[in-house]
């Protein structure tokens, strides 16, 4: 029992030979129903992995993982060199992902990370259609987002700070990002009516606690309110968080009546919903059943 629940129905086999091993995991819980295979060498200075298989339905909730209803099903496909996150080298794909409130469900479709540490460099990329991300510089996963926290605690303290972390000189980063407008941002949240591809870019420096932000946003609905040509910066220069955006027409609800607005200064136009290609998105079979069920 785990977590207060007890599985049943599951059949692990494999082998070990000093640190090498290889494991096939037959689950027919039907709370945790997959077929995985995992092989790969154990050791504290540099584990390996390789996994490959379907999760077929795992209800997170009955399991005791999640407070409310959610139902995780796809495959997987992953080969690592290493797992060191200070020195993470490998490759992580989800194919045909969804999960589902058992209500709806919501299909995540690929899901691509890859990630390449050197000496000199660390590079993660992550793919997917509700945003894409490449962090690069040379950075240790296990500090350099620490060592953000406290910069940004410098300003707001939105978390207490951890004074006995250590943080290595000479960790740096520069970011590229794009959100998508993809119906599963909707969903948590729904009065983001529709936008078009945010741009974002930007630097962290840990030893100067420099931080740099660039974002382009073409256009955004957000429940009556529209951006139009919105451009974000973002720097802590002169020891202050110094953030500002600059739009070429904005609507908001709240300021329709009002006229003390300058029409110099804001240029009010009609609100539109951008139109969305739909993508031809397979469906796992048990969260289909799951939301039929209910």
């Amino acid at each position: 029992m785990y977590k207060g629940y007890r599985y049943q129905n599951m059949n692990l086999t494999g082998k070990i030979n000093k640190g090498a091993y290889h494991v096939v995991l037959d689950s027919k819980d039907p709370n945790a129903s997959l077929l995985l295979t995992a092989s790969g060498v154990y050791n504290e200075k540099n584990p390996t992995v390789k996994v490959n298989g379907e999760v077929i339905k795992l209800d997170v909730n009955k399991l005791g993982f999640y407070e409310k209803p959610m139902i995780i099903a796809g495959k997987i496909d992953g080969d690592f060199t290493s797992l060191d996150p200070n020195n993470l080298n490998g490759y992580l794909n989800l194919e045909n992902f969804a999960f589902s409130d058992t209500k709806e469900v919501y299909p995540v479709q690929e899901v691509n990370l890859k990630a390449s540490s050197t000496a000199d460099s660390t590079q993660i990329i992550l793919n997917s259609q509700v945003a894409d991300l490449e962090l690069k510089g040379k950075y240790k996963l296990t500090q350099i987002f620490g060592a953000l926290t406290q910069t940004i605690n410098q300003y707001y303290q939105f978390q207490k700070p951890d004074k006995s972390q250590k943080i290595d000189p000479g960790q740096h980063f520069a970011f590229t990002a794009k959100i998508k407008n993809d119906d599963i941002i909707r969903k948590f949240v729904p009065d983001l009516k529709s936008f078009e591809t945010i741009n974002l870019t930007g630097n962290y420096d840990a030893d100067s606690q420099k931080i740099e932000i660039d974002g382009q946003i073409p256009q955004l609905l957000y429940g009556e309110n529209t951006i139009e040509k919105g451009v974000l910066k973002v720097t802590n220069e002169n020891q202050a968080l110094q953030y500002s955006l600059n739009v070429a027409s904005l609507k908001v609800q709240a300021f329709q009546s009002a006229r003390s607005i300058s029409t110099e200064m804001w240029q009010i136009i009609r609100s539109t919903t951008m139109s969305r290609p739909r993508m031809k998105k397979t469906l796992p079979a048990s969260l289909l059943q799951e939301v039929q069920n209910h």
